[in-house]
């Protein structure tokens, strides 16, 4: 999301919660074997209702509400069926009625970018979405009729900043066993762009 300003930012932080990464949680198995399922729904569920509960009290219960949830291609029918349903639980009881759709974070930035592209009939498109938490990609096919149908999904956990000091940190390491390059040029390389990012994610 990007903020005109920082007052807008500082506004934006004021109305909405941040929470634990649960992309991460969800791809770590080794960390959710030592968990029961019970206690992993129990987790999950007061995270949920922690955030929804503060989105409902700015919202008029009066009306019938659509809640569209977008889900990394790394979580299992399970998982997005129990999202699903626990958002819905959650929901029903203060609106008119609920609807809850959800759809994979790939596509949407597919569907996110229909006004800003061209869509070519018989075409196919990859899309890339490269988050903080995780890589999601799809594969979108048009028809002659320029109907979309996604043929492929897929992802990981780990994106954004990860790619980023991944590909700069070997960047740093050529440039270390590159012989024409000067120690001056290394260090101004580590002092302008490694330590200055690393500096962004601590505040």
């Amino acid at each position: 999301m990007l903020f005109r300003s920082a007052a807008s930012l500082n506004k934006y932080l004021q109305s909405w919660q941040l929470i634990p990464n649960l992309k991460l949680i969800a791809n770590n198995a080794a960390f959710l074997n030592q968990i029961p399922q019970a206690q992993q729904d129990f987790i999950y569920k007061k995270l949920l209702e922690s955030v929804i509960n503060s989105f409902v009290r700015s919202l008029n219960q009066r009306h019938y509400l659509r809640f569209t949830l977008l889900v990394p291609n790394i979580y299992n029918i399970r998982q997005v069926n129990f999202l699903q349903r626990t958002v819905r639980e959650l929901l029903q009881s203060d609106f008119k009625g609920v609807e809850v759709g959800v759809i994979s974070e790939s596509d949407a930035a597919f569907l996110g970018a229909l006004g800003n592209i061209n869509v070519q009939p018989n075409h196919y498109y990859i899309i890339v979405d490269c988050g903080k938490g995780t890589t999601d990609f799809s594969v979108v096919e048009v028809d002659a009729q320029t109907q979309c149908k996604t043929t492929y999904r897929n992802g990981f956990a780990g994106a954004g900043n990860l790619i980023t000091f991944s590909f700069l940190e070997s960047l740093l390491h050529f440039l270390q066993d590159f012989p024409g390059a000067s120690s001056e040029s290394k260090a101004m390389f580590k002092e302008r762009i490694i330590e200055p990012m690393f500096r962004s994610e601590e505040h």
